[in-house]
């Protein structure tokens, strides 16, 4: 299964075709951000929101390195890549080491 995961060392977008390598997902609500979500780039856009800012911070501090989210690791431009990675969220959600949960704004 290739996977697109944020390298939290390097802010950039990385293929991981080696799934036993372990990663965390991270789960929000994208809510009314005017930042952009990642097209045809490997690096994230600066900044991001605080959210992953943070998420990005806590990986590190865990001993990780690398993070799924939806909103940068599903290409939202290509409508069959992103039906295909949506069918497989559960897959993908059920192979992380730790899942950060959380909800921002009022």
């Amino acid at each position: 299964m290739k996977l697109i995961v944020i390298d939290c060392k390097s802010r950039t977008l990385v293929d991981m075709d080696n799934s036993l390598q372990p990663y965390l997902s991270l789960s929000y609500i994208w809510g009314q951000s005017s930042l952009r979500s990642v097209s045809n780039t490997a690096t994230l856009p600066e900044p991001c929101e605080k959210t992953i800012e943070d998420s990005m911070v806590n990986v590190i501090a865990l001993g990780f390195r690398y993070m799924w989210v939806d909103r940068y690791c599903i290409p939202q431009d290509n409508i069959n890549e992103k039906h295909s990675q949506i069918q497989r969220m559960g897959d993908i959600v059920c192979k992380f080491n730790i899942n950060h949960h959380c909800r921002c704004g009022p």
